[in-house]
This record gives structure tokens, C-alpha cells and sequence, in this order.
């Protein structure tokens, strides 16, 4: 019965990609843009220095076309938080990962992994692993090891400054998990949202080592831990009384060794001082005869990523891990730098896609049925389950769906320019 279903969601998604295509199409070669802007980057700044998120246009796609899109992905990654495991959720999830992702594109089982690792006693607790933020390394019952990111900041907070500015999002690492689950990337370790008694269930049983890091202040429970900025009080974070909010990320498996990459668009973070990539818009071109991006999947991982931290506002990547087998994926890990400023897109993220002109048909297919709000759509419904809902504010849905026109734009111009055979890709490893 189960191959029957998947049979007949195949079915679903081929109709609606071709229907989308016959639809979009004619996009492809008359899209408004100015064929007279020679350099990407100027064109796609040019378009941000106004907002049509909400200006209604007739998209060529009927309201229920789209609805059954949602509906279709709604079915797919709702989570089910009741499924009773066969076994021990942490031996579930480690069966799972693979050279090329971390969880599977659909299983029920992973709304009872996420349930435990919201709910599951902790038995051990520590300062963080490694890292320039703040975070709590715990044990939960069953041997367990996850990173615990304290929430820092109100949902609505908006992050003024440059675009990696402020501390960790706890809630973007959530909706940022999601977006990688709907996109089928299935690249990011698991995550969920948890409240934890810091005076009940972490300092009884914590390390010394993060035990003097504990202080009060106006009646809160705070500690600041040991991290590069983590250097006394001043840099604690704060409970409400003594219970706080954060969100739980899985470890990975320690048979899953990882290896450290310097990412080739990576920022100098220096005032003044640009990288090569952002005075050079051939960039790409020296990426692409180096390895190892000369060969395998790792420069089309990394454009899959430009579009992924795009839409979530990510501009922190100066570093990717993989894992040390061949072919292994870049891993989507650490993305709580995401969700910061709902008015700002920073296009900078999208460097690597508008100077490749590349990406894996597979990710734009993905790509154009998301388009037209139907992101958003999906996305706050398989959010409104978490623990600690809601996850974001409607301004950061909106932004989304508007980065997402973006990206097709910039895709279309790219087709334009190069034709399709040379920018949508497939590749095996997709």
C-alpha cells in the first residue's frame, strides 16, 4: 500500500511540475528585465530598492492550482508528534544518515524524534561544544548528546546592521530545518523547539564548568557559559525566571566524521576590506577549475545553499562541513543566523548563483512550485506544530515569498543569457 501512495504522489508532483512549466514558461523569455543592465548583481540590487511583496498580481496560476500544491506539501512534511518508534528514536535517526543526507525526504518516524528530543529528561550538561555563541552541550536519556541555542531575542525584533549581525536566532535554526525539509535538501540536522527549568532539570546535574557560570539577575536564572564571546556575566543570557526557551539541535552520529571547508564566497567580516568574489563578477569561474569543485557535487550543493540561506537571510557562511566519505553533501549546519531583518534582502547570498548562472533543475522545480506564497503557506503550517510555536512573525512569510520571486527571476534572467541547457543542471546526485 505504502508504494502505491508514493506511486501516486509521483504521479501528482510530474503533473503539476509540467503544468507549472507550461505555465512559466513564457517567463523565461519575457520577464521584464533590463536586457541594458550588463552585471547581475547591479540588476538584482536595483530590484530591492522597493518592496512589491504586497502588490496582487495575476500569476497565471488559478487559486486552486495552488492550493493543491499546498495541500500536497502539507500532506508530505506535516509532522505526526504521536508515532509510536519501534525502537530508540536516537537509533532511528542515526540509521538515517548517509553520504548524501542527514534525514529522509518523508518518514513518519521523525515527528516522534523530535517529540523526544523536546521532552526526553536530561541527564548531563555542559558549557558548548565549540563556536563564537553561546550554547549548552546536554545528554538526554538514552545517551543522547544536542546543542541546546538559548533564545535571545522576542520573534519580532528586527536586526539593524550588517547582514550577519547579533546573537544566534533560536527560531531560525527551527524554521530554517523545515525550509531544508521542504526544499528536499534533507541536508540539517534535526531540530525542535523545548523550554528547559534551568534550576530543576540542568544545574542539579551540570558540569562544574558551566555551573560557575551560573548568576542571577532581577530574579532570572543566567549563565554565559564558555564561548569566544562568552566572557562573564555581561554576555549571559537570561530565563524567564528559571525556565528557558531555546531550541534542541541533534548530534550527528560519531561515526560521521565532519571536514572543515573555507567557503569560496566567504566574507573578510573587515570594514572596508571586500573579498574577491564581491569586486569580481567572474568569480565563479576560478571556483569551478579549483577543486574540488572542478568535480562532484560540492559547487552545486553550495548553489543549492545561496538559494537556502537567500530566503532565510543567512549571510554567515564563511565556513561549510561535509562529511569525510566521497560524494558526501555540504551539510546545512548552523543556520541561526537567519531571520534577522524581514526588510532587508541581502543579495550578496545569491552571489554564487547570479556568477555561476548554475543550478540543479531539480532545485528549481522545487523552486517554481514553492513560488506565489506557496512557501509561506507550507512552511506556517509545518511550523505551527513546534513545541515552542509560533516560530516567526507574518513579515518574515512575506519576505520569503518575496526572495523566492527573486530567485526565479534570477534563475530566468540566467536561462536568458546562457540558455537552459547550460544553467539548469542534472545531476545524480540530486
Amino acid at each position: 500500500m505504502k508504494y502505491y501512495h508514493k506511486l501516486a504522489f509521483v504521479v501528482i508532483v510530474f503533473f503539476i511540475l509540467l503544468v507549472s512549466f507550461i505555465i512559466l514558461e513564457p517567463e523565461i523569455h519575457d520577464h521584464g528585465l533590463n536586457h541594458e543592465l550588463r552585471d547581475s548583481q547591479d540588476y538584482f540590487e536595483s530590484e530591492t530598492n522597493h518592496d512589491d511583496s504586497d502588490k496582487k498580481e495575476d500569476t497565471g496560476v488559478s487559486k486552486k492550482t495552488l492550493q493543491t500544491i499546498v495541500s500536497m506539501f502539507v500532506e508530505k512534511y506535516r509532522l505526526n508528534y504521536s508515532y509510536k518508534l519501534p525502537e530508540s528514536p536516537w537509533v532511528t535517526a542515526a540509521k538515517w544518515v548517509k553520504p548524501r543526507q542527514i534525514h529522509p525526504d518523508n518518514a513518519p518516524e521523525l515527528g516522534a524524534i523530535l517529540r523526544d528530543l523536546s521532552t526526553r529528561k536530561i541527564t548531563g550538561a555542559n558549557v558548548g561544544y565549540r563556536g563564537t555563541q553561546l550554547k549548552l552541550s546536554l545528554t538526554l536519556e538514552g545517551g543522547q548528546r544536542a546543542a541546546f541555542k538559548p533564545k535571545w531575542y522576542a520573534r519580532d525584533f528586527v536586526i539593524l546592521g550588517n547582514p550577519y549581525a547579533g546573537a544566534d536566532r533560536h527560531n531560525g535554526e527551527i524554521a530554517a530545518f523545515h525550509l531544508n525539509r521542504i526544499l528536499g535538501f534533507n541536508r540539517a540536522p534535526l531540530v525542535v523547539g523545548r523550554r528547559i527549568n534551568l534550576r530543576e532539570e540542568v544545574m542539579p546535574i551540570a558540569e562544574e564548568k558551566l555551573l560557575q557560570t551560573f548568576f542571577k539577575k532581577d530574579n532570572n536564572t543566567c549563565f554565559f557559559g564558555k564561548c569566544y564571546y562568552c566572557k562573564g556575566p555581561e554576555d549571559g543570557v537570561c530565563a524567564d525566571g528559571s525556565v528557558l526557551e531555546g531550541t534542541m539541535v541533534l548530534w550527528l552520529p560519531s561515526e560521521w566524521k565532519l571536514k572543515n571547508h573555507p567557503h569560496p564566497w566567504r566574507r573578510t567580516y573587515k570594514e572596508g576590506k571586500h573579498a574577491k568574489w564581491e569586486t569580481d563578477n567572474s568569480f565563479c569561474q576560478l571556483v569551478k577549475k579549483s577543486p574540488p569543485y572542478n568535480t562532484g557535487p560540492q559547487l552545486l550543493d553550495l548553489l543549492d545553499g545561496a538559494a537556502f540561506d537567500y530566503l532565510i537571510g543567512n549571510a554567515d557562511r564563511h565556513h561549510y562541513e561535509t562529511f569525510t566519505q566521497t560524494d558526501s553533501m555540504v551539510l546545512l549546519l548552523d543556520s541561526a543566523k537567519s531571520f534577522g531583518n524581514p526588510f532587508h534582502d541581502e543579495l550578496s547570498i545569491l552571489a554564487p548563483l547570479y556568477q555561476c548562472c548554475m543550478l540543479r533543475e531539480s532545485t528549481y522545480e522545487k523552486l517554481v512550485l514553492l513560488q506565489n506564497g506557496v512557501l509561506s503557506q507550507v512552511l506556517r503550517t509545518v511550523l505551527a506544530t513546534d513545541p515552542i510555536s509560533p516560530i516567526l512573525t507574518d513579515l518574515y512569510y512575506k519576505a520569503m515569498d518575496r526572495r523566492m520571486k527573486k530567485i526565479i527571476q534570477l534563475i530566468h534572467k540566467c536561462i536568458e543569457d546562457k540558455s537552459k541547457e547550460r544553467v539548469l543542471l542534472v545531476d545524480k546526485h540530486s
